[in-house]
């Protein structure tokens, strides 16, 4: 059975209906959400009505009336209760409207259920029919944008795909659109709910025409020369009215100047004439600069993708690398269209020969639900790997035959146009699009980059080397340093981030410290920043804990197994305690030591404990500056499984095995042993010769001296203390050095030696 049948005889039973029953309809489509009985009694009574005898309505009167809207289709109910069908709600809505009973409706609702509070973070909606509901009755009943703008705000946040699938504006006000439904709007909001209708609209290709016919013959005088042209001239571009776009930006205010020439460059740039488009964009920044009075400013809305497009055009290194600047300034500030941008990074970075960031089928998948968005972000997929673009054929083409039957030619154009590249009906798709930008005195941006070989894309990334890296750093006005501690007993560190700056004189300041937050969120875009401070700030994780139904906090902390191996070498990696001493952190590997006790051998990993903790990586203090990390294996935990956390004691009889057990496990950890062991590794004489290390200690320093019997690679010791013999693996040969303790200990004293009276 036909659809169209069945709802004409919906409408018309509903149409037929008593007050009473019209009444309960109506609240049910105000009330958008399912509700209880009980509810529906409360309503009724609050708006006057009552029963045959003039009483008000009770459960078991109520519940007759009920059955038979349901039976009629006019009402659903379910375990969650009744509500108003999607095919019904529409036209109740507007009939409420109309006989001017939604705003009575509405009022005894919200006596029960208010709408959510606008300065609160926390979600205020249990489902996305809340939401619609809030935002029905806010549109039809506020004299003000703050409370819709606030529920739209929060769909976008708590319920993205459902916003994006069922966009409220779209749902509630173009419903479809009417004169006389826009009129019921409160004049004061009236006109920035239709251009935010025209735009979201506009976002999911459907029909606007009476849209904007209303605005251009209610408004024109209202919106000549004010900021709400801007989104008009957005929808004329993606229908192709190039003519109809050019004259809104003719009378806009001065303080409009730099929208006037960012737009004008997206006309300019969709019409071909890309060094027009660049010049226009470029002084639309200049002046944004001189306004801010900022040195980094940037457009935040399509117009500056398309000035994006306009720098990727000319190849140019200057302009790739500009573009990427500009990209950073929108992260930095994090704009309404990062998540676009940021998408279109690698695009630049691949033409400058940098390695950076793939353009993801996951990225790709993030726009669906914009077409232009979709269109833009595909295109650079396309120009970065056209296989990968492929796999949205299917997408493309549904967006682009929508796009042709609703009447947004220039968007069809381009869809038909990269259609055409990626092989899907080729000759087809150019003659349509061809044809198609002719009709809008376009011209298609499809073929803007041209590919580079191999060799030239090497050479560009041999520049960066040398180049724009290099520059950008001496430059720096501030610099990233790492402030570390250790706690010897429990072998445990903590690493804290402050950032110097540059005073007059042309010295570091001793330094902020940096919340984990703000690097998690922004170390890609800060001045003085390293490549090994940034994967530093890559191990930073967010964790949320829910503290409540509604509430919960976000932390930040390192991933110390992470964190620790990239600050291995840092150069500006400091004592907490003592913020002027440097501290070496080195990569290592647990020691199996074989130690004498009592006529027996002890065999111990060291750390010991390894396989009573889920981390990967321990400090272990070396020298009052130099830590080691030590990284395990799957290998150090079977050693310990097997060996035990306490080790393993062999009565003498078993050396000559353990010897064997030495030479065996040397590869995988260092050896440090009172036994003779390896016959296979290369014998070196022990470095007997101590290292003296000072440290700042109170008002004075703090001496030590440790030896380094298998020279500066290998582990340190106290003179005379520790394995005589320790075999180790260094750069990939098997070295075994006995320790001569008497001498270790004649070398520390000699130091001394002149200084004694």
């Amino acid at each position: 059975m036909s659809i169209q049948p069945v709802l004409s005889k919906r409408i018309a039973d509903y149409k037929s209906l008593p007050p009473a029953q019209t009444a309960m309809v109506q609240i049910m489509a105000v009330n958008v959400d399912y509700c209880r009985l009980y509810a529906m009694i409360n309503w009724l009574a609050d708006l006057g009505f009552k029963n045959d005898n003039g009483r008000k309505f009770t459960s078991a009167g109520i519940q007759p009336l009920q059955k038979e809207l349901i039976a009629k289709g006019l009402l659903l109910k379910s375990s969650k209760g009744i509500c108003c069908p999607e095919s019904i709600r529409r036209q109740a809505v507007h009939d409420a409207l109309m006989e001017n009973k939604f705003t009575q409706i509405a009022e005894v609702i919200q006596k029960n259920m208010a709408l959510p509070a606008r300065h609160t973070r926390a979600n205020q909606f249990e489902n996305y029919q809340q939401v619609i509901h809030s935002f029905q009755i806010a549109v039809f009943t506020h004299t003000s944008m703050d409370e819709i703008n606030s529920i739209v705000k929060f769909s976008k946040h708590f319920f993205r795909e459902e916003y994006y699938e069922n966009n409220l504006y779209v749902h509630v006000v173009n419903s479809p659109f009417s004169r006389k439904l826009i009129e019921k709007v409160h004049p004061e909001i009236r006109l920035e709910v239709l251009v935010n209708l025209l735009n979201a609209v506009g976002r999911s290709l459907e029909p606007a025409d009476t849209i904007l016919h209303y605005i251009t013959d209610s408004y024109r005088s209202v919106i000549n020369g004010k900021s709400e042209v801007l989104l008009v001239f957005s929808h004329y571009l993606t229908c192709g009215d190039t003519t109809s776009a050019r004259s809104l930006l003719a009378d806009l205010e001065e303080n409009l100047k730099p929208d006037q020439l960012s737009h004008t460059g997206w006309l300019e740039f969709i019409s071909g004439n890309y060094p027009q488009a660049r010049n226009l964009f470029g002084q639309g920044i200049k002046l944004l600069k001189k306004r801010a009075g900022k040195r980094k400013m940037f457009f935040q809305g399509y117009a500056g993708v398309f000035h994006l497009l306009s720098l990727l055009e000319t190849g140019e290194r200057k302009h790739l690398q500009e573009a990427i600047d500009f990209i950073d300034i929108a992260k930095k500030n994090n704009y309404p269209f990062l998540p676009l941008v940021e998408a279109m990074r690698p695009i630049f970075q691949d033409q400058l020969g940098i390695t950076g960031s793939e353009i993801s089928p996951l990225n790709v998948y993030n726009f669906e639900q914009r077409p232009l968005d979709f269109l833009i972000i595909n295109l650079a997929l396309s120009w970065y790997d056209k296989n990968k673009a492929r796999l949205n054929i299917q997408k493309l083409t549904r967006l682009r035959d929508q796009s042709l039957e609703k009447g947004y030619f220039w968007l069809a154009a381009e869809f038909s146009a990269l259609l055409s590249t990626l092989g899907q009906s080729r000759n087809t798709n150019k003659q349509i699009a061809a044809k198609l930008h002719k009709s809008c005195n376009t011209v298609s941006c499809i073929n803007i980059v041209r590919n580079q070989p191999k060799w030239k894309k090497t050479l560009n990334g041999l520049l960066n080397i040398t180049g724009s890296e290099n520059s950008s750093s001496n430059k720096a006005e501030q610099r990233l340093v790492w402030l570390f501690s250790h706690n010897e007993k429990y072998s445990y560190c903590y690493i804290s981030p402050r950032l110097q700056r540059l005073n007059k004189k042309g010295q570091w300041t001793k330094g902020r410290p940096v919340a984990l937050k703000n690097l998690y969120r922004n170390h890609l875009t800060m001045d003085g920043l390293t490549e090994q401070d940034h994967k530093v700030c890559q191990s930073i994780k967010e964790e949320y804990y829910r503290t409540s139904w509604r509430y919960g906090s976000t932390e930040y902390e390192f991933n110390n197994d992470i964190a620790l191996p990239a600050l291995v070498g840092h150069p500006l990696l400091f004592l907490e305690d003592a913020h002027g001493v440097r501290v070496e952190l080195v990569l290592s590997e647990p020691e199996l030591r074989i130690r004498k006790e009592k006529g027996k051998l002890k065999l111990s990993m060291f750390p010991s404990g390894i396989g009573s903790t889920e981390e990967k990586i321990q400090v272990i203090k070396d020298t009052p500056t130099r830590f080691k990390v030590i990284r395990f294996t799957r290998d150090h935990d079977k050693i310990v499984e097997i060996m035990g956390d306490k080790g393993l004691i062999i009565p003498k009889a078993g050396e000559k095995l353990a010897r064997q057990v030495a030479d065996s496990l040397a590869s995988v950890v260092t050896i440090h042993s009172d036994i003779e062991t390896s016959r296979k590794a290369k014998t070196i004489e022990a470095d007997s010769r101590p290292h003296a290390h000072i440290i700042p200690y109170q008002d004075g320093i703090q001496l030590e001296f440790l030896v380094k019997p298998c020279g500066t690679d290998g582990s340190s010791f106290r003179p005379g203390k520790g394995g005589k013999s320790v075999l180790t693996e260094i750069k990939g040969k098997k070295i075994q050095a006995v320790r001569d303790f008497n001498k270790e200990k004649k070398c520390k004293i000699r130091l001394f030696m002149p200084a004694l009276p």
